[in-house]
């Protein structure tokens, strides 16, 4: 029987003329014979023998009943039970028939969480932040989290604003757990990736590890306590903050406020209510210090990143590492390049959004008092007025401490003594610090099987976790985030 499935495998049964031909090889007719295939791949060929068969992730199969065939030949000639599960047009996936006994073979590059990448990393990007904690309970070194922060993220977020935005997310690869992320804003207001982790799970215990590890790289806490923290108000994450950074200010995402709001108080009424008080002019950032120059009311720069992650969040955990530091080395060149290429004095964002203040300013008449401070008031001479000191650069309204940036009553005021709005934009919003921003450099890395083997133990994979239910790829939209056809 063995005979009759593995027949067809036999090198003896082919022949010259039908030996197979790479693909995007040279073709048969090329009367250079030694020109080399420009596949990157190597092609399968029928073996006579798969016992000592080393499979190669990226072998190219002719089609899937040819990997099928494979599959099955290994299967008989290793004395492997495996079963197809849940085949489609996209994808063959095979298992060991006996879940009860590891098979690391099956595993593969998912058991890869070691301490090699932890030395390379430090090696290849000096001054980088990178930490492993293992569980070694039962005597082997399990893995549980790991953080990284490297050197260049850390040279930006000295040029940036004080603020750091946070959130966390589920991984969606075999090994379940959560992706917590801290992300600043660039001088175009632009996402700045800060740092990253893998935990086992979001609760206090893994934020406190998380921040206390940045709140190192970013200065130590005098530098910190100065910082604005957005969130989402994840599981923990409040009270780590007010047990590390007491004196911090923290600010939610409206979004989420409103998630929490409407527990209790539902109704498009209520909800309107809420939505227009949060994007009050006044009253509704009261409290927001001035020392950030940020006035968002949202975590979308948070979430937007994990958006880019979407993809790598499935994937095992040092590729998902490997991945994100990917995306971060092609960013700070694309951005570096950019701004070289561009002329320019205030960053083009910021730009646009003192270009609406100016024109705003058309409709505010400013009297003077002394010196350079001013009594603004409306045209209609029935709205509001507001006393703005261009010395110390600041507006009754509070708009202008807030975001940093001229609010339409001091552009007016500016307008009255022939002043350029221009001068009174922060360094940190212009064209000089924007390129020390992104001057620093994300060194690329040799893959794995380069990696140097440590004097440590192997790190194991986390333990495997199942959920119920079918695995899903995206968020949970809550009812009032639906549309009509429930999408």
């Amino acid at each position: 029987m063995v005979e009759d499935i593995g027949r067809g495998l036999s090198d003896d049964d082919l022949e010259s003329e039908q030996l197979l031909t790479p693909e995007n090889s040279g073709s048969e007719e090329d009367n250079n014979a030694d020109k080399p295939s420009r596949c990157p791949f190597p092609t399968f060929g029928k073996k006579k023998s798969m016992v000592d068969y080393k499979w190669e992730v990226g072998t190219i199969f002719n089609d899937k009943e040819d990997f099928k065939e494979a599959i099955r030949n290994y299967a008989i000639h290793t004395g492997r039970d495996l079963k197809f599960v849940k085949n489609d047009k996209r994808r063959v996936r095979v298992r060991c028939m006996d879940a009860q006994k590891k098979c690391p073979w099956l595993r593969g590059d998912l058991d890869q969480p070691r301490f090699a990448y932890l030395t390379f990393s430090l090696k290849t990007l000096p001054s980088s932040t990178v930490k492993i904690k293992v569980n070694s309970d039962n005597g082997e070194a399990i893995f549980e989290r790991i953080y990284v922060c490297l050197n260049a993220c850390k040279k930006s977020f000295v040029s940036c604003r004080p603020s750091s935005f946070l959130d966390g997310c589920f991984l969606k690869g075999l090994y379940k757990g959560e992706l917590l992320t801290a992300v600043g804003r660039d001088p175009n207001d632009h996402m700045l990736p800060i740092a990253y982790a893998v935990v086992e799970v979001e609760n206090k215990d893994s934020w406190s590890w998380f921040l206390q590890l940045l709140i190192e790289d970013l200065g130590g806490n005098e530098i910190c306590r100065a910082c604005t923290w957005m969130s989402d108000q994840q599981k923990g994450l409040v009270h780590a903050i007010e047990e590390l950074l007491p004196k911090a200010e923290q600010r939610f995402c409206i979004r989420h406020l409103y998630a929490n709001f409407r527990k209790q108080f539902s109704g498009q009424i209520l909800k309107n209510l809420m939505w227009s008080a949060a994007t009050s002019k006044f009253w509704s950032r009261s409290r927001f210090i001035a020392q950030a120059s940020c006035d968002s009311l949202d975590n979308n720069i948070s979430e937007g990143f994990n958006n880019v992650l979407i993809h790598a969040r499935g994937k095992p955990i040092i590729t998902l590492l490997e991945d994100i530091r990917l995306y971060l080395m092609k960013r700070w060149a694309t951005n570096r390049m950019e701004v070289a290429s561009m002329d320019f004095n205030v960053c083009p964002k910021i730009k646009k959004r003192l270009s609406k203040e100016c024109q705003l300013s058309r409709y505010w008449i400013p009297s003077w008092s002394t010196r350079w401070i001013f009594e603004v008031g409306h045209v209609s001479a029935v709205g509001n007025k507001f006393t703005v000191d261009l010395d110390t650069h600041e507006c009754g309204c509070r708009k202008w401490m807030i975001s940093g940036i001229p609010c339409c009553h001091a552009v007016a005021a500016m307008h009255y003594i022939n002043l350029d709005p221009d001068t009174f934009i922060p360094t940190w919003f212009m064209k000089s610090t924007y390129e020390e921003t992104y001057a620093s450099i994300i060194c690329p890395m040799n893959g794995h099987v380069l990696w140097e083997n440590t004097s440590f133990p192997h790190v194991l994979p986390p333990v495997k976790r199942k959920m119920p239910g079918r695995p899903k790829k995206k968020r949970r939209l809550e009812s009032w985030e639906l549309t009509k056809d429930g999408t």
